[in-house]
Parts: C-alpha cells; sequence; structure tokens
C-alpha cells in the first residue's frame, strides 16, 4: 500500500527493503491481486462520496429529466430566436431515456424544418394553463 499512496523509494525506505524486493512483491499474483481488489472499493467510495454531493444539492435523473423536458418546451422566443437549446435539450433526453438511436433524425435538416419539428412538438405536449396576469 506504500507504493501506491508514495513512491516504491519511500516504501523501500520505510520496509528497509531494497527496491528489488518491492519490484519482487508487487508482482506477485496475491498482492497484484489485492492492489485490483483495494483499487476497485476506492473507485466505489469515490462514486459515493460524488453521489452524495449531488444528493445534498438535489441533482439527480428525475432532476435532471425535468429541466430538460422545460427547456426542451421552451418557445424559441424565449432563447434568443434560435432552437439550437431546445434541440439540445430534446436529444439529450432522448438519449438519457434510450430513446435515442444511433442515426441521428435530425441530421441534414434545415433551420426552418428544425423549427417546424420543435413547434409541432411543443403544440402536442401537454402545458400548464399560463398564469391570469389581469390580476395584479
Amino acid at each position: 500500500m506504500l507504493c501506491t499512496e508514495y513512491n516504491k523509494e519511500t516504501a523501500a525506505m520505510t520496509l528497509g527493503w531494497g527496491l528489488e524486493q518491492i519490484d519482487a512483491c508487487l508482482a506477485s499474483p496475491h498482492i497484484r491481486l489485492f492492489l485490483e481488489q483495494a483499487h476497485h472499493e476506492f473507485l466505489k467510495e469515490c462514486a459515493k462520496a460524488k453521489v452524495r454531493v449531488l444528493r445534498k444539492v438535489d441533482i439527480n435523473q428525475m432532476n435532471i429529466e425535468k429541466r430538460l423536458m422545460e427547456l426542451a418546451q421552451m418557445d424559441p422566443s424565449q432563447t434568443k430566436g434560435t432552437i439550437d437549446g431546445q434541440v439540445k435539450a430534446l436529444r439529450t433526453l432522448a438519449e438519457t431515456l434510450g430513446m435515442f438511436d444511433a442515426s441521428d433524425p435530425l441530421k441534414g435538416k434545415s433551420r426552418q424544418e428544425l423549427e417546424g419539428f420543435v413547434t409541432t412538438a411543443a403544440k402536442r405536449l401537454p402545458l400548464p394553463p399560463p398564469e391570469d396576469r389581469s390580476v395584479q
């Protein structure tokens, strides 16, 4: 473990061994297996720590998908007149949900065709009722 945390020289000095003994030890099958398992456990703990951090800031798959859907439903007038953000959000959402195959159905489409696609899709999706702005 000293070799993995520091280096071979530090391990040799700490243990009072020569570098040849360290190399022989590291080459033995049971030590290699142990180090591989320790590395695997370390990666698992890192992943768990990352998940804990993401949960603290409420980032999870459901919230990501919800935000992507909100972005996909935005009117192009809200995004500086372009639909690039909506197309990217739809593509990402489709990939996340496993609905996107290897071929890109949007490849080669003109800007007008893409705008028509987004407009048509937005009309088909259920939207929340607009807020009543007359009462202020």
